[in-house]
Parts: C-alpha cells; sequence; structure tokens
C-alpha cells in the first residue's frame, strides 16, 4: 500500500471517530434536555422559546443544524444553570 492510500485510510477513520463524538455529544445533550424540560410543566414549555418538542436530537437532525456548532453552547448552558 502506498502512503497516499494510507492517508486516505487514516483520514476516513478521523472522520469516523468525529461522527461517533458528534453522535455521543447529542446523546448527552438529549439526556440533559430530557432532565430539563422535566422540571417543567407542559403549559410552561408550550409557552417557552427555548423548548423544541420532546426530542432535541429529533430536533436538531429535522432541522439539518450543526451541532458541532449547538451542542457546546447547550451543554455549556446546563453546566452554568447548575452553578447557579
Amino acid at each position: 500500500m502506498d502512503l497516499k492510500a494510507l492517508q486516505e485510510k487514516l483520514n476516513l477513520a478521523k472522520i469516523g471517530i468525529k461522527d461517533l463524538d458528534n453522535e455521543i455529544s447529542l446523546l448527552q445533550a438529549e439526556k440533559q434536555y430530557q432532565e430539563l424540560i422535566s422540571q417543567f410543566s407542559p403549559a410552561y414549555l408550550s409557552g417557552s422559546k427555548w423548548y423544541v418538542g420532546t426530542s432535541l436530537r429529533e430536533y436538531l437532525k429535522k432541522q439539518s443544524v450543526s451541532t458541532n456548532i449547538l451542542l457546546p453552547l447547550f451543554y455549556l448552558s446546563h453546566k452554568l444553570d447548575k452553578k447557579n
């Protein structure tokens, strides 16, 4: 196998790892979202601007929003809420 073929395989492996990391982050964000929405009544949630439905994961998939941008923000906001 030549060097170029090995580099391509390595790049594909890195992409696979990045996709896996994104999926794990998405699952963690979904868990945190579920914990967060369980603290509020359906009436409150229906009027909330931040409430995106029963599943953050499904919302993000439908919106085709880059989870690389939103998940870290959601995670940080959740951590800040816990500190306060």
